[in-house]
């Protein structure tokens, strides 16, 4: 196998990553959306909402761990010569930023978001309006990330 087709699977690999991180990150979004106006449908509809919201957190750890193992082989097949260059700092910062934001940030909204929703009675409840707004946060935070991370990529901007 020649270094050129090892670096193409590499870059294929470190694409699918960042495409399971990023789409799910969107799907989960728009799921997100759903539950906000299901908010005043039976306790049972909400549960549900929330238990398929619980199982995005997997597919996104998949897809950053897939993403950083595929773009480190990609340095390791350069010899580093992209770390080197500004854009990549960026983008590499960019990454650790999304990945914290989806770490600390998101789960403590959805965990408080969990305790809340034992309650069967939350409608109007000032609590579930700020989480859900945080969570609406976390998400346009995440997809303005991930734009200027491809933006980077594909311009090698800096």
């Amino acid at each position: 196998m020649t270094t050129q087709t090892l670096y193409n699977l590499c870059l294929t690999t470190h694409i699918i990553g960042f495409i399971l991180f990023a789409g799910t990150t969107v799907v989960e979004f728009f799921v997100f959306q759903q539950f906000r106006r299901l908010v005043a449908d039976p306790p049972i509809i909400r549960k549900t909402t929330l238990n398929t919201i619980a199982r995005f957190p997997p597919l996104m750890g998949i897809g950053i761990v897939v993403t950083i193992l595929a773009g480190v082989g990609m340095m390791a097949i350069t010899k580093g010569v992209f770390g080197e260059q500004l854009w990549m700092k960026i983008k590499i910062v960019l990454v650790v930023l999304a990945l914290l934001n989806g770490i600390f940030f998101r789960r403590l909204q959805v965990e408080k978001l969990d305790t809340l929703m034992e309650n069967v009675e939350v409608r109007g409840s000032e609590k579930l309006t700020a989480l859900t707004r945080n969570l609406s946060v976390y998400h346009y935070i995440q997809m303005l990330i991930f734009a200027a991370i491809i933006t980077l990529s594909v311009f090698k901007l800096a």
